[in-house]
């Protein structure tokens, strides 16, 4: 009976989170893999996401850095092969956003990818303190999710697998 009370709980805040456009259709379709053969794969994929974006924004995307190549006039290979750096893993991080249906982030670097284009320092700048801003929003919410279906698992007594580590690794990679 617990179990269902929490799965009912977890239910309402999912349909919030997907009516304030925070998660989109992807994050269901984590779920149907987790439903169909492996009840740890939501909270695992979730807590890796988590790690690895936290680490690499750490160590890739501080505005700061591009905050001060703005007011540098004019823009060495140095500051360029960092701009390409950064690039680079905003890409990736599009793509790890996507697969664990993080709507808000996907659009954040969107917009970075756009202000790229447009060679755009101060658009660069604004996109990339939004991806920082959505993602430690993101990581609350995925927070309360692995919360609920822990709870939700171990009522439940079903056996966790440890099998999306290798997944997420290989995807999101460290370069």
């Amino acid at each position: 009976m617990a179990a269902l009370a929490l799965k009912q709980e977890l239910d309402r805040f999912l349909a919030k989170k997907y009516e304030e456009k925070i998660l989109d259709t992807q994050f269901e379709q984590l779920q149907r893999i987790q439903e169909a053969d492996n009840p740890g794969f939501v909270t695992d994929m979730l807590q890796l996401f988590i790690d690895e974006i936290e680490k690499q924004i750490l160590e890739n995307i501080d505005p700061r850095k591009l905050e001060e190549l703005k007011k540098i006039p004019r823009v060495s290979d140095l500051e360029s092969q960092t701009i390409q750096k950064v690039e680079s893993y905003i890409h990736r991080l599009k793509g790890s956003s996507v697969s664990v249906g993080s709507y808000q982030i996907t659009l954040a670097c969107n917009e970075f990818r756009q202000a790229s284009e447009q060679n755009d320092m101060a658009g660069r700048q604004k996109a990339l303190t939004k991806i920082v801003h959505e993602f430690y929003r993101v990581k609350d919410v995925f927070k309360k999710i692995i919360e609920l279906e822990e709870k939700i698992c171990k009522l439940s007594s079903a056996p966790r697998q440890d099998e999306t580590s290798m997944y997420f690794t290989s995807s999101f990679g460290n370069n």
